[in-house]
Parts: structure tokens; C-alpha cells; sequence
């Protein structure tokens, strides 16, 4: 049964006490025929899985015959969510069980994980591949899972030269995924080496559902840096964009560089019993918590509108609506988040003299700039310099 808390657990964080999600139970993957012996190319794509921590499940994914999907979702933006299904829904998950301290007992998924292209991979299996519980709030869709006997990468993984440069030096993680990043290596192909145990001092298997927000989180805190840095933009902007029930609005405005998140769960959608605003905001000088109520989604739109922002080199106050409909009805991933915030960026703006006007023109079917804390700061604020202008 549907509560307040599912919107804000989202599957994830047993908000209810119970082991696992019973929306996402719900929706599992369809049966696929039975075979014990699997070889093909993986895409290249791993998976490491956090129940049992620190003892975890660990997976390379690999598909039934040679129709190999991008290894990055991104890559199906724009395009019906049953397509994504659909082409994740055929990787298998074969299974081995590792502590995440001991990532060389899972050599092959160093393979595969480093690899930028395709990788044939060998996999027997001890059982057939069941459905399992496919969908997630952060990852994209996985399909059937069986426990392995064993896996082997059978060709030469092919790895970008700055990628095998970082993974040798055993810098700090940070560090390493700021090198990455600026030599242009996709983020996709960043989360899968940190969910390896590719990066940082000690080698040590991160959960992919970890991974992917740590790789955002750690980008964004890091662009933010810069970003303060820069002059203001100086007009009041408003840009939109819309892909599977996700309706994304940013509102950039002039000021020092801060942040806000507002989602709108409307009845019906995902995770909704009931219609329901949460928000999540920093100022100038960052988060220190969580993100608690938007959790993934904050940091994937946050990193989206620091490139934009790096990119003008402009500094602003970003405060972004997320309205989910009824027809975000399964979780295929933060990535449709990350991917529209981009696509309403690289648009063209509306332009308003006040922010006001900016936030009247958000497309939205409740009030939620009234759980903001950013636009009540700004008021505030224009109500303390009017208040002092006045006593002068």
C-alpha cells in the first residue's frame, strides 16, 4: 500500500520497515527462455548490487545474442520508456557473491569496466535466469538474474588511454573523476569504474546505485566551486523540457550561486498514493547533508545546470521545478532526469525582468513555489534592503 514515505523512499531506503519495495515488486521483468551457457558481448555494462553490504552481489551484464544496447541510456533520450525496457530488459545478470574489499576475485569486471567499447564475455550459469525486481528510481531497468559458476572476458577490452592513465596512478576518487571528466570520458563509463573498485586509494566495489549519484554528487561539488567564481547572469531566464512524465523547469536568476530542487509527485505517478511537493536546496557554500526528500534526482539536474553554467561561464541562482505525471509509471533511471535538465538548457530561454514573472510562467498543476526556501530567502532579502533603505 501506497504512503507519504514512498515518495521520498522511492524504493530505496526500506522508509516502511520492510526488506524490500512493494511497488517495485510488482513490476518485474518477463520470463526469458532457459539457458545455462551465455556468450556475447557486454555492452560493456557491470552491475554491483548493496543488499549484504559488505558482501555484495556483483554481475557483468551480458545479453542473450549479439543485439548489444548502448552501454549509456542516455543514448534512448527522447524515445518511449518500453524501448528502454525492452533493451535492458534482455541483459542477464549472472551473479557471483564478493566482498567489496576483495574486487580481484571479481577480475572480469575490472575487464568489462574499463573496456569503452563491447566486450565478448563467456558466462556459465548454475541455474536458468529468473525475472527479477528490474526497476529502480537510479538505475536503468535489469533484467533476469541467475547465480554463476563462472565468467570470463575472451577479447582485449579496448580502454581510453587518460582512463588507463588514471586507474594506474591510484589517485584520491575526486581527483580522478575531475581528470576523466575534462578528458571527456562519459559519466556512464566514470560510475561504472567507480562501481568496479577502479578508483581511489584503496580498491574497494562501490553499488552501482551508490556509484551513480557519487560520480554527480562529486562532479557537481566541484563545478559549483568554479561556478561561484564567475559573474552573475543577469536577466531572470526560464527554460523548459518534457520526456516520460517528467516535466523539468529551470529558473536561473541573478545572484550568488545556490541551488533548489522542488518535485511535485502528482496522484498516480510512481511512488505517489497521493499528490505531494519535496524539496531540497543549498546555498552558496553547499550541502553538508543528504539530499533526503529528492535524493539521486538533486544531484543529476544539479550537475546539468553547473555544465550549463560552466559552459557560460556565469554564476546564478537556480531553482528547478520537477512535476512527475501519471505516465511516470515505471522507474527507468536518474539519467531521464540528468537528460532533460540538459535538453531544456540547450534551448532557448524566455527572458523576464523579475523573478516573479519567471515563476508565474512554470508550467504546474500545483503551488509549488510556497515549499521553496530559496524564493522565500529571496524575499526576505528584498524586503530586509527595502527596510533599510527606507530607515536611511
Amino acid at each position: 500500500m501506497l504512503t507519504s514515505r514512498c515518495v521520498r523512499c522511492k524504493g530505496a531506503r526500506n522508509l516502511c520497515g520492510l526488506d524490500h519495495c512493494p511497488i517495485l515488486r510488482r513490476l518485474r521483468m518477463p520470463r526469458v527462455v532457459e539457458v545455462r551457457e551465455i556468450s556475447s558481448p557486454s555492452p560493456p555494462s557491470v552491475f554491483v548490487g548493496r543488499h549484504g553490504y559488505p558482501e555484495v552481489n556483483v554481475s557483468p551484464l551480458v545479453p542473450l545474442g549479439d543485439e548489444v544496447p548502448p552501454p549509456d541510456p542516455a543514448a534512448f533520450y527522447g524515445k518511449p520508456a518500453d524501448e528502454v525496457i525492452t533493451a535492458y530488459g534482455r541483459l542477464i545478470r549472472p551473479v557471483f557473491r564478493v566482498r567489496v574489499d576483495r574486487p580481484r576475485e571479481a577480475a572480469f569486471l575490472e575487464e568489462v569496466a574499463l573496456s569503452a567499447r563491447p566486450v565478448e564475455t563467456k558466462v556459465l550459469l548454475e541455474k536458468p535466469p529468473r525475472p527479477a525486481q528490474g526497476f529502480d528510481a537510479v538505475l536503468h531497468p535489469l533484467g533476469p538474474v541467475a547465480p554463476a559458476r563462472r565468467a570470463r572476458v575472451v577479447d582485449n577490452p579496448v580502454v581510453p588511454r587518460r582512463v588507463d592513465a588514471v586507474v594506474e596512478e591510484r589517485m584520491r576518487a575526486e581527483t580522478a573523476l575531475r581528470e576523466l571528466y575534462d578528458a571527456g570520458i562519459p559519466l556512464e563509463h566514470m560510475q561504472r569504474l567507480l562501481s568496479a573498485g577502479l578508483l581511489g586509494v584503496k580498491p574497494k566495489l562501490v553499488p552501482t546505485r551508490w556509484s551513480i549519484t557519487a560520480v554527480d554528487d562529486a562532479l557537481g561539488r566541484w563545478l559549483a566551486r568554479e561556478v561561484r567564481e564567475y559573474e552573475s547572469v543577469d536577466s531572470v531566464e526560464l527554460y523548459t523540457a518534457e520526456y516520460y512524465g517528467n516535466r523539468i523547469s529551470v529558473i536561473l536568476a541573478p545572484g550568488p550561486w545556490s541551488f533548489e530542487l522542488v518535485e511535485a509527485w502528482m496522484k498516480g505517478a510512481v511512488f505517489a498514493a497521493e499528490t505531494a511537493v519535496l524539496s531540497d536546496y543549498e546555498g552558496p557554500e553547499g550541502r553538508r547533508g543528504y539530499a533526503e526528500n529528492t535524493t539521486g534526482a538533486y544531484y543529476a539536474i544539479r550537475l546539468a545546470v553547473l555544465e550549463h553554467l560552466r559552459r557560460r561561464r556565469r554564476r546564478a541562482m537556480a531553482i528547478v521545478y520537477r512535476e512527475i505525471s501519471p505516465e511516470y509509471a515505471v522507474p527507468i533511471g536518474v539519467w531521464v532526469l540528468r537528460e532533460t535538465t540538459r535538453d531544456a538548457l540547450s534551448k532557448k530561454p524566455k527572458v523576464f525582468d523579475s523573478l516573479r514573472g519567471a515563476v508565474r510562467a512554470v508550467p504546474a498543476r500545483v503551488e509549488w513555489w510556497r515549499k521553496s526556501v530559496l524564493l522565500a530567502q529571496r524575499r526576505l532579502d528584498e524586503f530586509t534592503e527595502l527596510f533599510n533603505t527606507i530607515k536611511q
